[in-house]
């Protein structure tokens, strides 16, 4: 008997023990569970979050390299358009438009002061040549060259043009023309 009240003891003293155990266990099975199902949740979260950030990523790796094309097309651009001759030609251009525009005043003012120049020149030198002209009138004892004398100078002249060179040549080849056409016209 006391064998069996020791069993029957043990028996009920295991089952309340299990049935202790269970119930504490079973407590922290469903709040390792309910734990667990949390992280499970949240673990879930962060993996839509992370396919959401890449996504978003990956739109601005491609809006960035679109970006950066096009960045490097209007450089291309600019550096066409900032080439050292277009510079060169477009700021020359403006400067003689500038220059031109400062002497224009200057400019007509002395080509009215040339032309007035030119003008008084050619008066005066016409007023010489008439002086020379009534001189010789007023002489009215001319002695003219004869024609041998005119000759024996055309060949001195040929003879000095042919040994001399450059603006000296010139001079004799031109007094040579001279002659001939007095020689010709029988003057």
């Amino acid at each position: 008997m006391l064998l069996h009240f020791l069993n029957s003891w043990r028996s009920e003293w295991w089952a309340r023990r299990t049935a202790e155990l269970t119930a504490t266990y079973a407590a922290q099975e469903a709040a390792l569970k309910e734990g667990l199902q949390a992280r499970v949740d949240e673990a879930a979260r962060q993996q839509q979050d992370v396919a959401y950030l890449e996504r978003t990523q990956q739109e601005r790796k491609v809006a960035l390299a679109a970006a950066n094309e096009d960045l490097h097309t209007q450089l291309r651009l600019l550096e066409a358009k900032a080439a050292p001759d277009h510079v060169w030609a477009e700021a020359f251009s403006l400067g003689f438009s500038k220059a031109w525009e400062m002497m224009a005043p200057l400019m007509t003012d002395g080509v009215r002061h040339m032309e007035e120049h030119i003008r008084t020149t050619a008066i005066n030198e016409t007023l010489a040549n008439l002086a020379t002209t009534h001189q010789l009138v007023d002489a009215k004892d001319i002695a003219l060259r004869s024609t041998v004398e005119l000759l024996k100078k055309r060949e001195e002249f040929a003879a000095k043009a042919q040994a001399a060179q450059g603006a000296a040549g010139e001079k004799y080849r031109h007094y040579l023309t001279a002659l001939d056409w007095l020689l010709s016209n029988g003057h």
